[in-house]
């Protein structure tokens, strides 16, 4: 579960920027954005490999590009695939972000994100992972 927690850190953050594929909510929030939209958008998909390099320094190459088959775009059985690789969408990224990127921006460009907000997401996503380990262990 949330492994690695690095990248679903940084999925974390990314996936609360609005896309130019988002849409208007129906439920009273401002935005939401399908699986569809994160798979098929250039900047989302350039910034989550950005983040993920800069922030799963050690992390093994394989769970890398399992997180990113599986879980970088949406969550469950159905879902589509990215439309480029991990590496692709890292070998697209022409020097350093400029941008700085933060929950509930717009994003359009590749960015990075706010290290506070990545690291709150993190720990977050540790905690649960803990949880359910001990859960799964003693019930």
């Amino acid at each position: 579960m949330y492994e690695p927690p690095c990248a679903f850190a940084c999925k974390g953050v990314l996936s609360e920027c609005r896309l130019n594929c988002s849409a208007p909510s129906n439920d009273g929030s401002e935005f939401e954005t399908s699986a569809d939209c994160f798979a098929s958008n250039d900047a989302f998909l350039q910034s989550l490999a950005w983040c993920t390099n800069s922030h799963c320094e050690g992390e093994k190459g394989w769970n890398i590009e399992r997180f990113w088959e599986v879980d970088a775009v949406g969550e469950g059985m159905e879902q589509p695939e990215p439309k480029y690789g991990y590496r692709v969408a890292l070998s697209m990224i022409v020097g350093e972000p400029g941008e700085i990127l933060g929950r509930n921006v717009s994003l359009g460009v590749v960015g990075a994100v706010i290290e506070e907000e990545w690291k709150e997401v993190y720990s977050s996503m540790r905690t649960m992972a803990w949880v359910e380990t001990q859960h799964s262990k003693y019930g």
